[in-house]
């Protein structure tokens, strides 16, 4: 996990807690089926474009270096492929169980 300072007049503290958000959705999207699952995974993807907005913001307004961008946006797609593979595989089995 990436720990960043940001200035705190800046506003941006949802950036150190949307992971921490993202991973309850996950968690909570695990202990669900069908169309509960889907929504929770839904839910998390819509919090994962924040953080990478978020990120975009923070490195045009130099609170991170190109190095710890690029590091923060790796991670990011990484989660994001695995959220969409999630996603793919829940709507699939919603397709085959109608």
């Amino acid at each position: 996990m990436v720990y960043l300072e940001f200035p705190p007049s800046g506003g941006f503290a949802q950036i150190a807690s949307r992971p921490r958000y993202l991973s309850k959705l996950e968690t909570e999207a695990n202990g669900r089926k069908g169309k509960e699952r889907l929504e929770k995974l839904r839910q998390a993807d819509v919090a994962l474009d924040k953080v990478r907005h978020y990120l975009r913001l923070a490195a045009r307004w130099k609170w991170l270096s190109g190095v710890q961008y690029r590091h923060a946006a790796a991670m990011a797609a990484e989660v994001g492929r695995l959220l969409g593979g999630w996603i793919k595989q829940t709507v699939d089995a919603l397709g085959k169980t109608m």
